[in-house]
């Protein structure tokens, strides 16, 4: 079990869980709406109840809006990136194959471009980061890889266990440009990853304690220190971190020549 500095469950797992949205209000709140409607807040600095709340309309999540990629290239699944940009995947092999490349649609000049490849062999998730270039997450020659695009011809690769992955991978940006990523190890459990200012393709990463089943995350601003983050998991639990009680950080090292580095694959030592 984490301990009780590190997290704070503020919503319990369901014997039968429901639809729940999760969003931030004005003030940095967490605000957990159920499939009724109804709200509840909770403070985004120590997750203490703040009662029932009228969420403004302007706050409801986006449902039933999906977007869906442009046409001009048979993709096996696609992910927006924001400003118009897509990135794709098609798998290459009938089957369910492990072979597979890797399109970013960009809507100047309207065109997918393949991207070099040498990243994923199957990618499960991919995202926009709010702070430039986008990431994605995967496969890379039968191990788990984090990928970070600073530019279409400059990919990171991270290499990570390879965890169950599939459609309930996902990956988010804080708002101290640190990651995270779920899954991250073999059971299922997400880890947050920050660059080292020591040196450069050096990644510290620290796996958070009892986070198997997330399905989603929100970073919050901390005015006061490192920020806050909230995961939610596919039984209904909530549980708010404070990033720095967080166990003491591994550190990883990244590739750029087209390999994952095969080191510290279960992190067991530092690289």
């Amino acid at each position: 079990m984490p301990d009780e500095a590190t997290s704070l469950i503020i919503r319990e797992c369901s014997t039968a869980p429901e639809l729940t949205h999760l969003y931030l209000d004005a003030s940095s709140n967490i605000v957990i709406m159920d499939a009724s409607g109804a709200c509840q807040a909770f403070d985004g600095r120590n997750g203490s109840p703040l009662g029932p709340c009228v969420a403004p309309e302007a706050l409801f999540p986006e449902m039933g809006a999906e977007q869906e990629p442009p046409d001009g290239k048979i993709l096996s699944n696609a992910w927006p990136l924001g400003d118009g940009r897509w990135l794709g995947w098609a798998n290459e092999h009938e089957g369910g194959g492990r072979d597979g490349s890797a399109w970013l649609y960009e809507p100047i000049p309207c065109r997918w471009i393949e991207l070099p490849r040498a990243h994923h062999h199957q990618m499960w998730h991919a995202t926009g980061l709010p702070s430039g270039g986008f990431a994605s997450l995967g496969i890379n020659s039968n191990i788990g890889a984090l990928v970070i695009w600073a530019t279409p011809d400059d990919p990171e690769i991270i290499t990570i266990p390879r965890g169950p992955g599939d459609k309930e991978a996902g990956l988010v940006e804080l708002t101290d440009c640190s990651l995270l990523v779920w899954p991250f190890k073999d059971d299922g459990s997400a880890a947050l990853l920050s660059r080292s200012n020591c040196k450069r393709g050096i990644w510290k990463i620290s796996v958070l304690p009892s986070s198997q089943g997330v399905v989603g995350a929100i970073s919050i601003l901390s005015h006061y220190g490192p920020p806050r983050l909230v995961t939610w998991t596919r039984d209904g639990e909530v549980r708010l971190w404070m990033t720095e009680y967080l166990p003491a950080p591994l550190s990883h090292k990244s590739s750029r020549t087209g390999k994952a580095v095969p080191t510290a694959h279960h992190l067991n030592r530092v690289v």
